[in-house]
């Protein structure tokens, strides 16, 4: 074999087994007819280990998120008692703008049965309006009897003739107060509130919610899982110094 062929023969590259790498045979190895040590340099496959701790890192945060959202959304309010509403108008931008989830306490007690049902006075023996003050952001029904609720931020608090409470309200992106609001009309109080979820929460029902959280949870520990023992598996592969002959 002359060393033209020899010369050719060392630019190719080997799937040689070693250690799970090709191995790169570096051209150059015979010059001038004698024969020179060859130097063989595993030519690097797999994903640096900065790129599987960076892209660990982007999915627990990922991850995090999603949870927070979750409890946030479904979980917090269900322990609590509150009830995840969704904002349908821009009455309260850019604090509370269409579409956001708005998670409020109800003023009434549940067992107290649907405000509808109740008369004036039957919603004023149970209904908690006491602790409102001006700049909270309540929730109530602009007509008795009605089920359609408007969801706006308290200005002033006042007291009628019979003692009870009444209060001035006005939507922050609007000119104009709103009607007065006596105490039987208020429904609940904004607790906190999460942009853009309300149209999320409009899919989901009672029966939904938990499943979703159910399901987000599973798959979020499952996923943090993997990526955890992956990366632990990766720092554990020794790292091979590169071969010369």
């Amino acid at each position: 074999m002359t060393a033209e062929t020899l010369s050719d023969a060392a630019q190719s590259v080997f799937a040689a087994p070693t250690g799970g790498r090709a191995t790169r045979f570096i051209p150059g190895a015979w010059r001038g007819g004698a024969r020179h040590s060859l130097a063989v340099q595993p030519a690097e496959t797999a994903t640096p280990r900065w790129l599987n701790w960076l892209w660990s890192l982007v999915g627990v945060t990922g991850l995090s998120v999603v949870l927070a959202v979750a409890v946030l959304a479904i979980g917090l309010p269900k322990v609590a008692g509150a009830v995840p509403l969704t904002v349908l108008s821009d009455s309260m931008s850019p604090t509370m703008p269409a579409g956001s989830l708005a998670v409020v306490k109800p003023t009434m007690p549940v067992s107290a049965g649907a405000p509808t049902s109740l008369s004036v006075e039957e919603i004023e023996q149970v209904n908690n309006v006491s602790g409102i003050e001006p700049g909270d952001v309540i929730v109530f029904a602009p007509k008795e009897g009605s089920s359609i609720t408007v969801i706006h931020r308290v200005i002033t608090v006042n007291t009628d003739s019979a003692g009870h409470r009444v209060f001035t309200t006005k939507g922050d992106a609007n000119d104009s107060v709103d009607p007065p609001v006596h105490g039987y009309q208020v429904r609940a109080v904004a607790w906190y509130r999460l942009p853009w979820l309300g149209y999320v929460n409009s899919w989901l029902d009672d029966t939904t919610r938990p499943m979703v959280a159910l399901t987000l949870a599973v798959f979020g520990f499952g996923w943090a899982g993997w990526n955890l023992v992956r990366t632990w598996a990766l720092r554990r592969v020794p790292r091979r110094a590169p071969a010369t002959g």
